[in-house]
């Protein structure tokens, strides 16, 4: 059966696309499988070399809610595929999804429903729930609390403010926005420079446009795939992403509207960013790339008097060097917690 969409789609699904084969008939059927059905898909193929745009052309053909469309030549950046893709839009309402990822049949509803209710909101943002490449579930979203009737409720330590962010206490992703047209156009377009990390900047610029007309649900609106085949969690592209974080730390703590009494807080927020890194390559047995990027960050501030490097570089280091037995008594010395980013990763 041939599905025909209506003549203005109220909602344009922007999803960035490379090499997703393996993932994105369950990404578009996740889709059609919407309770709010007026909207549009707009898959932007950054130049795949398997069977993406064979598979996406064919449910377009079936879906005229569906859309192709191939970028010009291969960015390598989702930034680029996703300004493509706002460029592209049709609807009023403007939300982003990863090529991998599965919506709840009631995803778009939850977060349409309050910006049609409220019109001084900017967005709406909601969470993702974490699921290994199989979506088997792992655990929702750290900021949400699952309640025995299976609904959630923000963490009673939840809070979106400058502090928790300098601080990296919250995860700020497009994936869960939805935004209104007009809001997109004052946004301007994404950082196409960043390799990663311009999703986080862009929601912090729409913080700035007003933190109260950002609305938080308590909900999880998808399904959040975690695994090592990932194209973000691949050796070359985490190493790529040091330089990407650097920048952008440097682009966050110069901000304007910043509070003075946070910018101490720099070099701890990007020696958290870069552990996760180091982190993440150990676990895909890269230890010697995990190794660059502890040296490589001497250069942001030598060890001597360093505290946060010993905090948080140091723990990397003691995992990279020492036997797993002695882990735990050295990272007792740190004072700090042992931390096993992604144990919950499948192959």
């Amino acid at each position: 059966m041939t599905i025909v969409a209506a003549s203005s789609p109220l909602i344009s699904i922007i999803i960035p696309a490379y090499n997703a084969e393996r993932f994105i008939d369950e990404t578009l059927q996740s889709i059609q499988a919407q309770t709010y059905t007026n909207w549009e898909a707009i898959v932007v193929d950054d130049h795949s070399s398997d069977r993406t745009a064979d598979l996406v052309r064919a449910y377009a053909s079936r879906d005229s809610r569906i859309r192709f469309h191939l970028a010009p030549r291969h960015g390598g950046r989702p930034s680029i595929s996703r300004n493509i893709g706002i460029t592209l839009a049709q609807g009023e309402y403007i939300t982003f999804m990863d090529s991998d990822d599965v919506y709840y049949p009631n995803g778009l509803q939850v977060l349409l429903e309050p910006l049609l209710k409220n019109l001084d909101l900017n967005a709406s943002m909601a969470f993702p729930y974490y699921c290994d490449s199989e979506l088997k579930p792992l655990h929702p979203s750290p900021h949400l609390v699952e309640r025995e009737d299976g609904n959630f409720e923000l963490a009673p330590d939840y809070q979106l403010s400058w502090e928790a962010i300098c601080r990296s206490e919250v995860t700020l992703s497009v994936c869960c926005l939805m935004l209104r047209r007009s809001t997109l156009i004052t946004l301007g377009p994404m950082d196409e420079t960043l390799l990663m990390g311009e999703d986080f900047n862009y929601v912090i610029n729409l913080l700035r446009m007003g933190w109260e007309r950002l609305l938080v649900l308590p909900e999880s609106t998808f399904k959040y795939r975690q695994y090592r085949g990932s194209v973000t969690k691949k050796p070359e592209h985490l190493i790529s992403a040091v330089s990407c974080h650097v920048k952008s730390t440097n682009w966050l703590f110069s901000l304007p509207d910043l509070p003075e009494t946070l910018k101490p807080l720099k070099m701890r927020y990007l020696y958290k960013r870069l552990s996760i890194i180091a982190s993440c390559l150990t676990k895909l047995k890269r230890p010697d790339l995990a190794m660059t990027v502890i040296i490589n960050s001497f250069h942001y501030a030598p060890l001597s008097g360093s505290v946060n490097w010993v905090a948080f570089m140091g723990k990397e280091a003691i995992r990279l060097i020492l036997p797993e037995a002695l882990q735990d008594f050295c990272s007792m010395l740190l004072k700090t917690n042992k931390v096993d980013y992604y144990k919950a990763y499948k192959r």
